[in-house]
C-alpha cells in the first residue's frame, strides 16, 4: 500500500502541481495512521465527531503533506 500512495503522492506534487494533500483517517484505524506516518504525512488534529455512520458520530484524525515537505 504504501508504494502505491508513495506513487500517487509523486504524480500530484509533480504533473498537478497540487501544493497540499489532505487525509482523513478514522481514529482507530492504525494500519492507516500508521502508513500515513511513514509516508511523511503532518498529524494536524482531531476533527471531533465529523462523520456519521450507522447512527454513530465517529471522529476522524486530519492529515496533511505539502509540496515543500515532498521535495525535501
Amino acid at each position: 500500500m504504501s508504494e502505491a500512495i508513495s506513487s500517487v503522492i509523486e504524480h500530484i506534487f509533480s504533473s498537478i502541481r497540487i501544493n497540499r494533500i489532505e487525509a482523513t483517517v478514522h481514529i482507530d484505524n492504525n494500519r492507516s495512521l500508521n502508513i500515513l506516518t511513514r509516508l511523511g504525512f503532518h498529524r494536524e488534529g482531531i476533527l471531533r465527531e465529523y462523520v456519521q455512520w450507522e447512527g454513530e458520530y465517529w471522529d476522524m484524525v486530519l492529515f496533511s503533506k505539502l509540496r515543500k515537505d515532498w521535495m525535501k
